[in-house]
């Protein structure tokens, strides 16, 4: 499985306001996302920037994602939850550690993790829609 891009994700309590506010700073329109809680901008070059709101699925309160981080997503998947256990097994053997996941969402399986100089991501691999 190839990486198929990088973006930057943003946590927010109200992602379609967030995402307007950002689209005209860019001057960009904002689209859909994976579900009607999520939007991206996308600017030429191909960078894009996605606005999220939090998984209301994680137990607890002890990792908090970032309100900004990167976002690292691989090809959709027809079994992503295996597809990302591979992902962390392998970041892990390059010094990465899970800190929270990984969690399945009706769009996906997403975890995070954090480098070696304790930075924190997320990687996501999205299910393979019809």
């Amino acid at each position: 499985m190839t990486l198929t891009k990088a973006s930057v994700v943003i946590a927010s309590t109200n992602p379609s306001k967030l995402s307007k506010f950002y689209s005209l700073v860019i001057d960009s329109s904002v689209s859909e996302g994976f579900t009607e809680h999520d939007y991206e901008l996308r600017m030429q070059g191909g960078c894009q920037i996605s606005f999220y709101k939090p998984t209301s699925k994680r137990e607890s309160c002890r990792i908090s994602p970032p309100s900004l981080a990167i976002c690292f997503q691989k090809k959709p998947s027809s079994d992503p939850e295996s597809d990302i256990a591979n992902w962390v097994n392998e970041l892990v053997s390059y010094g990465g550690r899970l800190i929270d996941g990984p969690i399945v969402e009706s769009f996906g399986v997403e975890a995070w993790m954090i480098d070696q100089e304790d930075n924190k991501f997320m990687i996501f691999v999205p299910f393979i829609t019809s």
